[in-house]
């Protein structure tokens, strides 16, 4: 899953909650012309605490890294606050419950659905990013990345198994402004912590 040799020549780490995700955050990445990404599929929401627990203590070692995002989806939570604190909540845990000391600092607001987490561990600073997808004005539970791909395509294919390419197809294809007011969680992000080429 973690590639050491990518992870030695990145200056940030993306860990997407699912392939989705990381395929749709890369596209908007290339759409921006931001590199020096490593990206990371985490298979889900309960295994992002222990990849970023694994991050936060190889950064010690692999300074070039400054920057975590973790791309996730807002299911299950009322706001994208809600999502940051409870990611924080679990890092701050598992590195307690293992003795390692950390200064992990609460979420702070960075971008519409973006959260910032100051993370500084054997005097070294990391800023961990927490980009919550979904629509949080639909009374529904289910909030996903999805809801960015159908604002960005202006309506959902019957079938949504069928949704993904023509979103990645559309991020290619459309220009960057609007493909930043589908998906402005992610372009804030990323645009934080990357280099344009």
């Amino acid at each position: 899953m973690l590639d050491l040799l990518k992870l030695r020549h990145a200056i940030a780490v993306i860990v997407c909650e699912g392939e989705t995700d990381k395929a749709v955050a890369g596209e908007i990445a290339a759409k921006l012309g931001v590199s020096g990404l490593l990206f990371l599929p985490a298979r889900g929401i309960d295994t992002i605490p222990d990849i970023l627990e694994m991050l936060v203590a190889l950064i010690r070692v692999v300074r070039k890294v400054r920057s975590i995002v973790v791309v996730v989806d807002g299911e299950d939570v009322s706001s994208p606050l809600e999502r940051a604190r409870r990611i924080r909540d679990s890092l701050v845990s598992r590195f307690a419950s293992r003795g390692i000391n950390a200064e992990i600092a609460e979420p702070q607001p960075a971008g519409a659905q973006l959260y910032e987490i100051s993370v500084r561990y054997e005097n070294r600073d990391v800023s961990l990013f927490i980009a919550v997808s979904g629509d949080f004005s639909k009374s529904s539970p289910r909030r996903a990345i999805e809801d960015h791909c159908i604002k960005l395509l202006g309506s959902a294919p019957q079938d949504k198994d069928k949704l993904y390419q023509p979103c990645l197809d559309a991020i290619k294809r459309e220009n960057v402004e609007t493909v930043c007011n589908a998906f402005p969680h992610i372009c804030a992000a990323l645009r934080a912590v990357g280099q344009s080429d």
